[in-house]
Parts: C-alpha cells; structure tokens; sequence
C-alpha cells in the first residue's frame, strides 16, 4: 500500500486525459497484489495489470486461458458505471488473447484454442496425466508397473531435479490416451508407492479425472 508517484498519475492522464487521474484524499488509495489477492479484493475505479506477458507466456499448456481468467478477474473487480478504466502492461496487444480481454468476448477465442488442442491430441480431446513420484530412490519397479497401464500412451519417464525441502528427486510422466483402464490400475499403483514411502502428485487434465 501506498501513494502514487506524480509520474504515475501524469501517464495517467495522458492516457485517459485530462483530470481522470487525481489523488485520493485517503492516506493509502492503492493496492498492489498477485492473484492470490483477487478473492478479497474490492471494488476498485482502475485496475493496472503489470506485465501481463509473464501471465500468457508460460510454459504449460493452459497457460494462456489462465492468463484470459486472472485478467478478467481482475477487470470484473471494477466498480459498475462509467469513468472506469483496466490497464493492461503487454507486449503482444495484437495477439488473441488480448484482443479477446479488450473486447470482451472469450468465446471465439477459446473455440479456436479448442481446435488447436484437438490438432495437437491435448485434452479436452483427450485425456492426459502428469505422473510424479519423488523419493530418496524410485525404485525401477515403479517404471516397470507405468509401462502396464492399458490403452495409454506413455511418455517418460524424465528425472525430477531434487526439492528444496525435502531433497528429493524422482521421476515424472506424462500419460496419454483414453484412460478409464489406467486410471482404475493407477489408483492401487499410487497406494502402494505411498505406502512404502514414496510422495506421488497426480495431475489431471479434464481435473475429474
């Protein structure tokens, strides 16, 4: 929390014109957070998102319609009426995801993601599941039991670098296909890696899974 600097409130008015920027008479008129404060925020009369590209730019593939929700998030947290303004910090105001933001309509935009997901054999076309299992020592029975997961394909498995807390290293997966036989194989599989003292995370894509 805090004031706003003159220079601030001058690009302001530059952007919006004359007199729409101004200072509050309260001590503290400003908020700065990340998207863990959009559940407690308030209704506000600008929104400023920083560096919108580290949002729509990551490596997951879902990244770009989490950057599409947080942002809009952010925008539905604007008091109704008019005078009120989101300013979004981008590189790329051209692209589709920015342009479907601006415009206010998500639909089309994520209608083609759905048919460039279907290209690639991502879900929700199919079904995916991200396989960690971490440990002083994964066992080689651990890949072995993998391999016999029914109707999947099976990438991996790829080393895990070791945690910061607890030291750990281990493995990963990345399984494919129409999973209803690996998932019923795979649940008494990841009992019994948690029973002999392995940590295991499952990521599922649909998360219903």
């Amino acid at each position: 929390m805090g004031s706003i600097p003159e220079r601030i409130l001058a690009e302001a008015n530059r952007k919006l014109g004359a007199g729409h920027a101004g200072l509050h008479p309260a001590e503290e008129p400003v908020s700065v957070g990340t998207e863990r404060d959009l559940a407690a925020l308030a209704e506000i009369d600008l929104a400023v998102a920083v560096d919108a590209d580290a949002l729509a730019l990551g490596e997951n593939y879902r990244t770009s319609e989490e950057a599409l929700r947080v942002l809009a998030r952010l925008g539905d947290a604007l008091k109704p009426g008019t005078g009120r303004r989101m300013m979004v910090q981008t590189s790329m105001p051209d692209s589709a995801l920015f342009v479907a933001l601006r415009r206010g309509k998500p639909i089309p935009y994520l209608e083609d993601l759905l048919v460039e997901r279907a290209r690639l054999g991502m879900p929700p076309s199919t079904e995916m599941l991200a396989l960690e299992v971490r440990g002083d020592e994964v066992p080689n029975e651990v890949a072995d039991q993998v391999k016999t997961l029914e109707n999947a394909t099976v990438l991996g498995p790829a080393d895990v670098q070791r945690g910061r807390r607890d030291g750990a290293g281990g493995q990963r997966w990345l399984i494919q296909g129409e999973l209803s036989k690996a998932r019923a194989s795979l649940r008494g599989m990841v009992q019994g890696w948690r029973d002999s003292g392995l940590t295991v995370r499952v990521d599922a894509d649909p998360i219903d899974l």
